[in-house]
């Protein structure tokens, strides 16, 4: 190996090796730049899966809210509609005032 030869192999190896340190470096940065880039999804995840959770036990209250206020609806209309049976079957045989005074007119 000729002395030519030889300072073209250590400038070749020397611009490697700053290629080397320099894609190093780069990788570095990038995994740092990736980490704190999960950090700050994983802390935006985690409120916004609170606040899902939130919203679903304010929508399985309100749904809870809404069942009993149809079921006390129902159970209303049922008394209301005996009610009206219980008064329909005791005035069957009522005549109104107003009526009354016009049969026997």
């Amino acid at each position: 190996m000729t002395l030519s030869e030889h300072n073209t192999l250590k400038l070749k190896i020397s611009n490697l090796l700053e290629e080397n340190k320099r894609l190093s470096k780069e990788l570095n940065d990038l995994l740092e730049s990736k980490e704190k880039t999960d950090v700050f999804y994983t802390h935006d995840q985690s409120d916004l899966i609170e606040n899902l959770k939130g919203q679903i036990n304010a929508l399985i209250s309100e749904k809870e809210y809404s069942t009993k206020l149809w079921q006390n609806s129902i159970k209303t209309i049922d008394l209301l509609e005996d009610e009206l049976k219980v008064f329909q079957a005791g005035t069957q045989e009522f005549i109104p005032k107003k009526d009354f005074v016009e049969v026997s007119c």
